[in-house]
C-alpha cells in the first residue's frame, strides 16, 4: 500500500480537528472550548492546531462554516437546475433557524418553493396567498429536515452564540437576509415582527431538542412537530383580515 503524501496527513489532521471542534462547541460552547481540548479530542498535538489555524476564532469560524454536501444518489437533473444534495455555494451558509431561500437547495437537498407556480397574490388551494403559503411551507420543510437531523457545525453556532459576541455577530449578519426574505412574504404591516417571531419558535425548538432536551421534543416526531404548528405558522403568516378568528 502507498503510503498517505504529505498533503494527505495534512488533510486527514485538518478533518479530524474540526470534526472534534464542532463537537466540542456543540457540547461546551465557544468560551469552555479550548486548543488543548480540542487537541486531545482529535488525537494531535495542540501546536499542530495552532499552526494550521493560529487561534480559536479562525477554528471556530472555520468549524462552523456549512458542511459539505451529504452523500446521496446521483439524479440527472433538468436543465438549469441543482442535482438532489447540492447545497449553496460555500461560505453562505443557511443560518440556523430559518428557511432556505425560494428555488435554493433546504437541508435535505431539496429546492425551496419548487413546483408548479402560482402567480403572485393569487390563491392557492389552502386559499392563502402563493408567496405566503410557499414560505409556510418551505419553513416547515426545513424544520422537519433539521428536527430529523441537525449538523454540529449549526448546533456549534448556536450553542456559543448565547453567550460569545463574535459569535452572536456573525450569526446575526448572516441571519439578517433571510430573516427579510420571509418578512416579505408576508402580507401586513407589523411583518417584521411576525417573522422575527416565526423565526423565534424555530430556534426555540431546535436548541430545545438537541441542547437543552426539556420535554418531550427531544423524541418527537418531527412530522407531528410540524403538523401542529402548521396554525401557528399559517396565522403569524396571514394577512389581517385572513387570520383564524
Amino acid at each position: 500500500m502507498t503510503p498517505p503524501t504529505r498533503a494527505e496527513q495534512r488533510r486527514r489532521s485538518e478533518e479530524a480537528i474540526l470534526d472534534a471542534a464542532r463537537g466540542l462547541f456543540a457540547e461546551l460552547g465557544y468560551d469552555r472550548t479550548t486548543i488543548r481540548g480540542v487537541a486531545k479530542a482529535a488525537g494531535v498535538d495542540p501546536g499542530l492546531v495552532m499552526h494550521y489555524y493560529g487561534s480559536k476564532e479562525n477554528l471556530f469560524a472555520r468549524a462552523t462554516e456549512e458542511a459539505p454536501p451529504r452523500e446521496a444518489p446521483p439524479r440527472e437533473a433538468p436543465s438549469g437546475e441543482a442535482p438532489s444534495g447540492e447545497h449553496a455555494p460555500p461560505g453562505k451558509p443557511t443560518p440556523p433557524g430559518e428557511p432556505a431561500p425560494p428555488g435554493e437547495p433546504t437541508r435535505t437537498g431539496k429546492p425551496a418553493g419548487t413546483g408548479k407556480p402560482t402567480p403572485p397574490g393569487e390563491p392557492t388551494q389552502t386559499g392563502k396567498p402563493a408567496r405566503t403559503g410557499e414560505m409556510v411551507e418551505t419553513l416547515l420543510s426545513s424544520l422537519t429536515s433539521r428536527l430529523e437531523s441537525e449538523p454540529l457545525e449549526s448546533l456549534a453556532l448556536l450553542r456559543s452564540m448565547l453567550t460569545n459576541q463574535s459569535a452572536a455577530d456573525r450569526y446575526r449578519s448572516a441571519a439578517h437576509a433571510q430573516l427579510g426574505q420571509i418578512s416579505a412574504a408576508i402580507p401586513a404591516a407589523d411583518a417584521d415582527l411576525r417573522a422575527s417571531l416565526l423565526s423565534a419558535i424555530v430556534h426555540g425548538i431546535i436548541i430545545d431538542r438537541y441542547l437543552l432536551g426539556f420535554g418531550h421534543l427531544a423524541d418527537a416526531a418531527p412530522e407531528q412537530i410540524a403538523d401542529l404548528l402548521r396554525p401557528c405558522f399559517e396565522a403569524l403568516a396571514a394577512a389581517p383580515d385572513d387570520r383564524i378568528a
